[in-house]
């Protein structure tokens, strides 16, 4: 198996598109396979590794599979901008490699680019979308299996006249090392039920309306939303119509983030299903997966089956059917489905996402 990464691979980097490539490549390499190798950095350091991983090649090495992780921004652009020309080794490489009949998957991320509402204007969005598209053709030639955050996503790749081309559902994994953590039930003062929201607040993508009423309608709520200060700033005023005497606002990030995990209930994202979010699949359901805390997400997301199947959670129509959902819970039954989480956690660690993977390589 080859990893393949175009960019630098950091610790200090707590973004999505910059966590599961790390993830996945502590988890390859953690496997201590002796035929594994591996290509990330910048063009630079990516050269001397094409040119040895060629020469490996030429002398009979035979990988069985290419794994390519995406990042945010089209193929080499990053690298074209600075006037590189390193990055024509990557091309030399999977042109060895297509000619040995290696077969390709790739983890295409940033499809923004093909949804309204996040076009950028002017000469820049110009120049990003025609990378995107040469990186389209770069897919289409060499890519065998596309794999997505979700099934559903797929409806919005650009046509393809290639039919060898094969579209996998391929969410995160869970890294191994959280798989040891224990289950412990939380000490309490009272019967009151924690909730947690980590991510953006800024409209019209994201909504904490649906949030703050559900949490006004019980006194038995309590809500924590871990947001960026910037974007709070920008917002709180909107919200004056509700009540925060059961609501707490942070700011925090990175490892800052396990406390919060530790000390919460259930993790709360009542976005609409609509646009790009009805297809996406947030990172932080996997984290809170990873800290044993249960999902409450609205229904007609691509997320629903994931939370539904693996009784991860719970799924509701609409906040009505959430207020509904929390008058009927109470911290026993939330107790319970956190040790579910605990015992079946493993069957979504990423050494189950790479056997489901590699069943497509028969």
């Amino acid at each position: 198996m080859i990893y393949y990464f175009p960019r630098s691979l950091s610790e200090d980097q707590n973004i999505a598109s910059a966590k599961r490539p790390l993830e996945v490549f502590n988890f390859l390499k953690g496997r201590k396979n002796e035929h594994d190798r591996f290509i990330h950095g910048n063009a630079r350091e990516r050269y001397q590794a094409n040119l040895n991983l060629i020469r490996e090649l030429r002398n009979g090495f035979r990988p069985d599979y290419i794994y390519i992780e995406s990042f945010n921004m089209p193929f080499f652009l990053h690298e074209i901008r600075k006037g590189s020309l390193f990055w024509l080794s990557d091309m030399w490489l999977f042109v060895m490699l297509k000619r040995y009949n290696v077969t390709f998957f790739m983890f295409y991320r940033d499809l923004y680019w093909r949804f309204p509402g996040f076009e950028i204007r002017g000469w820049k969005g110009v120049l990003k979308n025609t990378f995107h598209k040469i990186e389209w053709s770069f897919i289409a030639k060499y890519v065998d299996h596309i794999l997505l955050p979700t099934q559903s996503i797929g409806e919005y790749l650009p046509p393809n006249k290639k039919k060898r081309l094969s579209l996998i559902p391929f969410h995160p994994g869970l890294q191994e090392s959280t798989l040891s953590k224990p289950f412990t039930k939380k000490e309490r003062a009272d019967d009151c039920i924690s909730l947690l929201y980590v991510g953006g607040v800024l409209p019209p993508f994201y909504n904490l309306e649906f949030a703050l009423q559900l949490v006004n309608s019980s006194p038995k709520l309590k809500l924590t939303v871990c947001c960026r200060e910037y974007e709070w700033v920008e917002v709180k005023d909107t919200f004056q119509e509700y009540s925060f005497d059961q609501v707490t606002i942070v700011h925090k990030s990175g490892p800052d983030l396990e406390d919060l995990y530790d000390s919460h209930d259930v993790f709360l994202d009542l976005r609409l299903t609509e646009g790009y979010y009805k297809h996406a699949f947030p990172y932080k359901y996997i984290e809170s997966i990873s800290y044993h805390l249960p999902l409450v997400i609205y229904s007609g997301g691509s997320a629903e089956q994931f939370v539904s199947e693996n009784k991860f959670g719970w799924v509701v129509d609409d906040i009505s059917g959430a207020i509904e959902l929390f008058q009927e819970l109470d911290v026993q039954d939330i107790s319970e489905r956190q040790q579910w989480i605990y015992e079946n956690k493993k069957h979504v660690s990423w050494t189950e996402r790479f056997k489901y993977l590699e069943t497509f390589m028969k």
